[in-house]
């Protein structure tokens, strides 16, 4: 699927228009403050760089702010694909830095650590001193963690500290101990992970029916009541002593899943049995770990209204 999506955009244009209409997606469900990120890749039609690409991105969040009727603050990401070469890397965190810090630019808050895990040459490791250097720079940091099973590499990502985990929903329990011990704020993507989970699942597994699957994805419905993160959702996982734990509920890729966030969060809802009280107390989690803390009184301010 990502494949194909490369092949449609490739095109200034077409990345705007992807842009404007995924924050107008995201403005129609209610979000008030979003973070999108994406890779820098050059864009052929037009003879783009990837520095034209960030700056076409940046254009088009622009855009959006001017836009009084969307009623939403965006960030941007900018993301490392860790099946690429590592001067792509170092370029890119080349550019969020220059335009955070030389360019003053409003957007860009922080570096995204993504891609197959699984492939050669993508260990955490070989980018651990550009994200460091990221880091010293003043960049957030959000790492794609634990998408399958392989412990000396979550147990050093969380011995790193990111500022965020995407996932985290392939790991033993010692390691879910520490993650929970260390308080990283975790990005919960339901949907997706059920699709990554599925892996590790036999036939026998699975006794729903054939209503007990959703439509849209045909995903059954005991992939998301086994999901790793229920009890952290439910709020059963030994932290309540501490308050909310640090989460996001999220969309991960919503074009390629199939899904919105307020699919998500009915999705969270029915599976864990979650009352109105405890979905609030979800939505309001992200506060402690939203990479633009200026944001924050404003979206405390609206909790309370």
């Amino acid at each position: 699927m990502f494949g194909l999506i490369h092949r449609v955009v490739v095109s200034r244009r077409a990345l705007r228009r992807i842009v404007v209409e995924a924050v107008e997606d995201f403005a129609a469900e209610n979000v008030k403050y979003l973070e999108l990120r994406s890779t820098p890749r050059d864009l052929p039609r037009d003879g783009a760089s990837r520095v034209d690409y960030v700056d076409e991105v940046v254009a088009a969040l622009e855009e959006c702010r001017a836009r009084r009727e969307l009623d939403i603050e965006v960030q941007l990401l900018l993301s490392i694909n860790r099946n690429q070469p590592l001067q792509l890397a170092e370029e890119t965190v080349d550019m969020a830095l220059e335009r955070k810090n030389k360019r003053n630019c409003p957007f860009i808050v922080g570096i995204d650590l993504s891609g197959n895990s699984e492939r050669p040459e993508s260990e955490f490791f070989r980018f651990q001193h550009v994200l460091e250097r990221a880091r010293a720079g003043g960049l957030k940091l959000a790492v794609h963690f634990a998408e399958h099973f392989d412990d000396d590499e979550s147990d050093r990502i969380l011995d790193f500290r990111p500022d965020r985990l995407g996932h985290a929903c392939c790991l033993p329990e010692p390691l879910y101990a520490k993650m929970l011990a260390l308080r990283i704020p975790v990005e919960i993507c339901l949907t997706s992970n059920v699709h990554t989970l599925a892996r590790y699942r036999d036939a026998g597994d699975c006794s729903c029916s054939p209503e007990q699957k959703h439509e849209a994805s045909g995903l059954c419905e005991c992939g998301f009541t086994s999901h790793p993160h229920g009890k952290l959702l439910a709020n059963k996982c030994g932290q309540e002593q501490h308050g909310v734990y640090p989460m996001c509920v999220c969309t991960d890729d919503y074009g390629v899943l199939d899904t919105t966030l307020s699919t998500e969060y009915l999705r969270a809802a029915r599976a864990f049995a979650l009352s109105e009280a405890r979905l609030l107390d979800i939505a309001r989690a992200p506060l402690d770990s939203i990479f633009d803390r200026s944001q924050v009184p404003r979206l405390q301010a609206l909790f309370s209204s």
